[in-house]
């Protein structure tokens, strides 16, 4: 290895590092779980170069998914990529690992998988785990004449999906919290307002 490699090398860590940390330190300032996938996909997108991507929270205790969000795409394509979503995070639940596949049509893996319907020939999936559970996936795709994923974009991806998933985890249970909290305000003051006297 050259001198200039090494270089090249140092500049490609030290600009994921930067970025690493950029990414965390903006989810860190939220607990709005949307606004953080929101963050993570467009983030996710642009560090990889990809063309559409969604992000999928699985539900507790579940296999369905909570939440999809996607981003790159036009309007005509969500319902297909809401289908690539689930395919995946199934496949996810089953294997618990990354996928990265750059010809959909040959790749056993993903057999059945009718990505030939929005033109996407090559994904890249991801597992969301915190303390050994799934907890979703992101997932990255691109059309033809794209180039294809790398083995350190996988790398990346999987850096930042074990960085965003405690984040993930701690904006559900924060809006938990509050969905109850509302909830027992409410059934207080259905209460309050059935013990009132009546006025003669």
């Amino acid at each position: 290895m050259d001198n200039n490699t090494s270089v090249i090398d140092l500049k490609h860590t030290i600009d994921e590092l930067s970025f690493l940390n950029k990414l965390s330190s903006t989810i860190s300032s939220t607990l709005d779980t949307q606004e953080i996938m929101a963050t993570i996909i467009t983030n996710s997108l642009s560090a990889i170069e990809s063309e559409q991507g969604t992000i999928v929270l699985l539900e507790e205790n579940s296999e369905l998914p909570l939440k999809t969000l996607i981003r790159g795409v036009d309007e005509k394509h969500h319902g297909k990529l809401y289908k690539l979503g689930d395919y995946l995070s199934g496949w996810m639940i089953e294997n618990r690992r990354p996928l990265l596949v750059n010809d959909t049509s040959n790749d056993e893996r993903v057999k059945g998988l009718e990505a030939t319907e929005s033109g996407i020939v090559s994904l890249l999936s991801v597992p969301l785990i915190f303390r050994g559970k799934l907890i979703g996936a992101i997932n990255l795709f691109n059309k033809k004449d794209r180039t294809q994923f790398k083995d350190s974009d996988q790398q990346l991806m999987s850096i930042i999906a074990s960085q965003v998933a405690s984040f993930l985890v701690n904006a559900r249970s924060f809006e938990q919290v509050k969905e109850t909290k509302d909830i027992l305000q409410k059934q207080t003051i259905s209460l309050q307002l059935k013990e009132e006297p009546e006025h003669e």
